[in-house]
């Protein structure tokens, strides 16, 4: 995850954004990728490979290869460890961004 997406991640906490397990809705609630999502095409939902695309360039999220889950040691890519780290080990936004973040140890 680049420094973008970090931020988007980091300024949605700050915002008191209610974090949800699905990209978004309709009280404004989003998970981790509906915020990255939102901030890399304007939407925090996607239908399109154009968007997805535009995602990708976005967040500088990887597909391949797969890395190690920080809390459980599953293997994900990085685009997938966001989802997973929301949705199973419950992290923050914040949490998130420190552990897939260009500054992550």
């Amino acid at each position: 995850m680049n420094q973008k997406a970090a931020e988007a991640l980091y300024a949605a906490e700050a915002a008191g954004v209610k974090q949800i397990k699905m990209l978004s809705d309709e009280a404004g609630g989003r998970c981790a990728m509906g915020v990255i999502a939102e901030a890399a095409v304007g939407t925090p939902r996607w239908d399109g490979v154009h968007q997805y695309i535009r995602l990708h360039e976005f967040a500088g999220l990887s597909s391949w290869p797969l890395s190690d889950c920080p809390c459980c040691g599953a293997s994900w890519s990085e685009y997938t460890m966001v989802t997973h780290l929301n949705d199973v080990h419950d992290l923050t936004f914040a949490e998130i961004a420190r552990k897939l973040g260009p500054d992550h140890a």
